[in-house]
């Protein structure tokens, strides 16, 4: 499985295992999503990330709270969250190409991905 360009999502990524394990995903060249309900340490951890030449996006998010995790995402009508999501699309698009698969319709997908998010 290839890491590099992934989206990872990392729930408990505020500290401990989740914190380590969003480091290497980060250092990897995966897009993480770092998931907990201390977002003042997840702000922290993406920064860290992001100087070692990573991409992350933080979510506060209690995993035992179901409404949190049916909720619509936070943010999903945000143009730089669009953006994000059309950059994701983009990456995902070259992997393709450089199996010989099809590419994706990229607006088609991002909208999807959106619809997806927000449930």
């Amino acid at each position: 499985m290839e890491i590099r360009g992934s989206v990872v999502v990392v729930t408990g990524a505020s500290s401990g295992f989740g914190e380590l394990t969003a480091l290497r995903f980060g250092r990897a060249g995966a897009r993480v999503v770092l998931a907990a309900r201390r977002l003042e340490r997840l702000e922290a951890l993406a920064e860290r990330i992001a100087s070692e030449g990573g991409s992350a996006l933080t979510v506060r998010c209690d995993v035992t709270e179901l409404a949190q995790l049916t909720a619509p995402a936070p943010g999903s009508g945000d143009p730089a969250l669009r953006e994000e999501v059309r950059q994701l699309v983009i990456a995902r698009n070259e992997r393709r190409a450089g199996r010989g698969q099809p590419p994706l319709d990229v607006e088609a997908e991002v909208d999807r991905q959106l619809r997806d998010l927000a449930g």
